[in-house]
């Protein structure tokens, strides 16, 4: 069966516009993930808590999201996509109100575990909406737009929480999400358009393909554990990146911080462009496994290179590097028997990123700690050797 035949003509009328409200509805749980994090001296001031509490907030959220990631592909493929969207939202919306009405570090927390499970949803919910939209042929630009949620939200969120938080005002940055949250809700309900997708929710009863012939993919095995090697590789080097441009080059805080947006900014464009290079050229598994080839060495030699070199570093890496993700997005849901099981290969996607992120700066801290910023730069190759051998046996267009 071809993965993507049954929506093929079965398209909603909208498809860019449904894919555009997904993209926003991904960037608000971005800010809101990230809306902590200029504000922290106000938190902790205001609720009497030090820094290491304060970080909690980030950790909960990330806890949240892990937690979910498997989950997240079930709840997608038995309410539908465009459901798990609303339910995402909700999360995010409430736990944006009640975290604005406590002044209990701990209730707070619990708050930002709530809303974690927002983003656990919507990393899941949306990539497997929008793969609804689009055949084959044209899933790599939507999917590319989609992929720079991240930065968009992180940019936002980072400019308008210190300008909201005038005085010990934290809680203006909550109740903003919550109130974007609330729109998010209205315009997704009202005109994210799903397709009839043939099978969709339905089981092994109905003899259409289950959440169990996905997962018997080995090519959807293979997809995800070579983003489990770029994932642990890019969460290690955006963690100690700025750290290291100020032990190594003496460099001031607020420049390191810059150089290292550097990669995440240009990513806006490279992902977009990798999508649509993917869709001309119709070559989605030659460029996921160029990107495979090139993340590791790329992201090992900005700790490798003299100063004089560091910022060419930085733009290959977002030029080659941050448009990857992309290609992968678009291409998981090919590596399952029928696009109603987009959510199980987006699930299997997000657990192993969330995974990544989880043992990249752990483990690698770990051998930074006892060898040194060289020798952890070079022991990021063997993972970009892993991630192109597991991506050599996906089968995709």
């Amino acid at each position: 069966m071809d993965i993507m035949s049954e929506s093929t003509n079965k398209k909603a009328s909208n498809p860019w516009i449904t894919s555009i409200l997904l993209t926003l509805a991904a960037t608000v749980v971005a800010m809101a993930q990230n809306k902590p994090v200029t504000i922290l001296p106000i938190i902790m001031e205001s609720l009497n808590v030090d820094i290491a509490k304060a970080g909690l907030m980030m950790s909960v959220f990330a806890l949240s999201g892990l937690l979910l990631a498997l989950p997240a592909g079930y709840i997608c493929q038995k309410l539908s996509p465009k459901k798990t969207i609303l339910l995402a939202l909700l999360f995010v919306a409430a736990g944006s109100v009640f975290g604005a009405l406590t002044n209990s570090f701990s209730i707070l927390l619990f708050t930002r575990f709530i809303e974690g499970a927002g983003m656990g949803l919507v990393i899941v919910a949306a990539p497997a909406f929008i793969s609804m939209l689009f055949s084959p042929d044209e899933i790599g630009k939507p999917m590319g737009i989609f992929s720079v949620y991240m930065t968009v939200g992180t940019v936002l969120i980072f400019n308008l929480a210190p300008a909201l938080a005038k005085g010990s005002a934290w809680k203006a940055s909550w109740w903003l999400i919550a109130a974007a949250s609330a729109v998010m809700i209205a315009l997704v309900q009202f005109f994210a358009k799903m397709p009839e997708v043939d099978g969709a929710g339905e089981g092994e009863e109905s003899g259409q393909p289950s959440m169990k012939d996905a997962l018997k993919s080995k090519s959807l095995w293979m997809i995800g554990l070579a983003y489990f090697m770029f994932a642990t590789t890019l969460f290690y080097a955006n963690t100690y990146l700025p750290t290291y441009l100020q032990k190594v080059f003496q460099m001031e805080a607020q420049k390191a911080s810059l150089l290292a947006t550097i990669p995440a900014l240009l990513g806006v464009v490279s992902a977009p462009l990798y999508g649509t290079i993917a869709d001309k050229m119709k070559a989605k598994k030659k460029i996921m496994l160029f990107g495979l080839l090139v993340f590791a060495p790329v992201m090992a030699g900005v700790f490798l290179v003299p100063e004089s070199m560091l910022v060419v570093m930085l733009v290959l890496w977002g030029l080659l590097v941050m448009g990857f993700p992309a290609i992968i997005m678009a291409s998981a849901p090919e590596t399952v028997p029928s696009v109603a099981l987009a959510g199980i290969a987006m699930a299997i996607l997000a657990f192993f990123q969330n995974l990544g992120g989880f043992i990249g700066p752990a483990v690698y801290g770990n051998i930074l700690a006892s060898q040194g910023w060289a020798t952890t730069g070079i022991f990021l190759i063997p993972l970009g050797i892993l991630a192109l051998i597991f991506g050599a046996q996906v089968k995709i267009k």
